[in-house]
């Protein structure tokens, strides 16, 4: 599908292929080829401006830096999230995990509103 779209310049279904083939492979595969992966996700949506994608790669990236254990990028995002209005990426078993790895405490003093600039800088650099 990907090859099909870029030949017809159809950048979002594009993208949109790149962006699955990351998740799933963050998911079941190799996290940190998955990693690589998401970080060319965030660069086709930045050089394409498609916000909507952009957050839900970011949402993807969240939970995948669970797994790495990646923690205080985790919780960076998630605040992203949750102070931009956004639903929380992450499941309820993922935010004990945080919980549970950063406590309470040292998750809220995570909490700063950025813009998505600041967020996708931070998301590429922690992967």
């Amino acid at each position: 599908m990907a090859r099909l779209a870029v030949e017809v310049q159809n950048f979002w279904v594009y993208g949109s292929a790149l962006m699955v083939a990351a998740a799933t492979r963050a998911v079941d595969g190799g996290p940190h080829a998955a990693a690589q992966m998401l970080i060319g996700v965030l660069e086709h949506w930045e050089r394409f401006g498609d916000m909507t994608e952009q957050w839900l790669t970011l949402r993807y990236i969240t939970r995948l830096l669970i797994r790495l254990g990646s923690h205080d990028d985790a919780a960076f995002l998630y605040w992203a999230f949750i102070n931009a209005g956004k639903p929380t990426p992450l499941t309820p078993a993922q935010m004990d995990v945080l919980i549970d790895c950063l406590g309470a405490a040292r998750l809220d003093a995570l909490s700063a509103p950025v813009c998505i600039a600041e967020v996708v800088a931070r998301a590429r650099h922690s992967l």
